[in-house]
């Protein structure tokens, strides 16, 4: 889990391969299209695989540790 600027939490949910956003008690799926993959892109079509360590840069942008595809994604948060 990752906290940003505005009081709102990243979690990574590795069963569902899915980055959640939980804010004033709201839960919504922040990037994870259905299924699991490996796509890039706008984050309501962009998949990942089993998303396992995140974190914010310096520009409040989202780390992504993607296990399942042994890669590391970074994704430019508005």
């Amino acid at each position: 889990m990752v906290v940003d600027k505005n009081g709102g939490i990243y979690i990574s949910d590795w069963f569902n391969h899915k980055i959640r956003y939980l804010k004033a008690g709201t839960v919504s799926t922040f990037i994870g299209a259905s299924g699991n993959g490996d796509v890039d892109g706008d984050i309501s079509v962009a998949k990942i695989k089993q998303p396992d360590g995140i974190a914010l840069d310096k520009n409040g942008n989202l780390v992504i540790a993607c296990n399942g595809n042994n890669k590391i994604k970074r994704l430019v948060v508005d």
